[in-house]
């Protein structure tokens, strides 16, 4: 039997018919590294920053830094769960926040682990399963901001750059596939559903209007969690595609408006903004001479020009 390649009689490598935004983002990362292409990529978003010789800067591909830092606590504190619990409450604000202080490990855990919570070490939150804490709490408020902490321990961003301890830019790589969003499965979709009902009444008829799109949970992330002023740049194939994806308000704009989000400390977001941007108007934009043929075929093919 012959395998899919002399079936189709292809004889050509595998980055010509590659569509994998993955290895898009890749590539656009190796790029990234170099600092006159960062320079002219601050320059296509209107992003009021230039990189110069002496100044460090840093680019990370799928950034987990909040998970990171998590298992830093381990090693950084010498009570980690007593840090661990108070990070977790001192965020959340929870109705019955004095009820889980004073729980012991495993006890606490039970509150947001379905099977088997440790009783040796406060487990993270991205660990955490909807079904269990929607059935410890009842509170809606306390549901919400739960499902925002575990959703952003999550979240894995496609690139991210560093241009000071506390400024940052993060990319959303899309190729062909639309931008994701929250919650996750069947299941998952199904509580959050109820719950949300339960709060901002039966009158909607269309659930999806209570899906949290991607770019929001990294927001939250970045600027609730980790502290930093960040920038938010959403890249697809073309920028109507784009503009489709998102809507024209941005995905920041678009969560305030459906939840209504008023004073709470969690979810607060008031200095970011989003570009959003075609693979034409980065690539034509970067140094690629000296990259590898291969390199310069998946550009090529991640342009508007070459989407059929």
């Amino acid at each position: 039997m012959k395998n899919l390649r002399q079936f189709l009689d292809w004889n050509d490598e595998y980055y010509m018919v590659c569509r994998e935004e993955r290895n898009v983002a890749a590539v656009f990362y190796q790029l990234l590294a170099c600092r006159s292409n960062l320079n002219r990529f601050l320059e296509v978003i209107n992003y009021d920053y230039k990189v110069n010789k002496t100044e460090g800067y840093s680019v990370y591909f799928e950034y987990a830094y909040l998970r990171d830092l998590w298992h830093g606590i381990a090693e950084r504190t010498i009570c980690s769960n007593e840090a661990k619990k108070e990070f977790i409450l001192g965020s959340l604000k929870l109705s019955n926040d004095t009820q889980l202080r004073g729980e012991p490990v495993g006890d606490f855990n039970s509150w947001f682990i379905q099977t088997k919570p440790s009783t040796d070490a406060i487990q993270s939150p991205s660990n955490w399963n909807l079904s269990r804490y929607a059935e410890r709490f009842e509170n809606v408020d306390d549901f919400e901001k739960i499902s925002w902490f575990k959703w952003a321990f999550n979240a894995k961003l496609d690139i991210v750059i560093h241009l000071t301890d506390k400024r940052a830019i993060c990319i959303e790589a899309k190729l062909e596939s639309p931008e994701d969003s929250y919650p996750g499965g069947t299941d998952e979709k199904r509580e959050w559903d109820l719950r949300t009902k339960k709060k901002y009444g039966s009158g909607v008829e269309d659930r999806s209007t209570f899906r949290i799109r991607q770019t929001c949970v990294q927001s939250f992330l970045m600027s609730g969690l980790l502290g930093m002023n960040t920038a938010f740049v959403f890249l697809s194939r073309s920028k109507k595609q784009t503009d489709k994806q998102i809507g024209t308000e941005g995905p920041h704009l678009q969560w305030r408006k459906v939840f209504g989000i008023q004073t709470s400390d969690l979810l607060e977001h008031s200095n970011e903004w989003i570009a959003r941007r075609s693979w034409d108007d980065v690539f034509n934009n970067m140094a690629t001479h000296d990259s590898q043929r291969y390199l310069k075929e998946i550009i090529k093919r991640s342009l508007t020009e070459s989407d059929s």
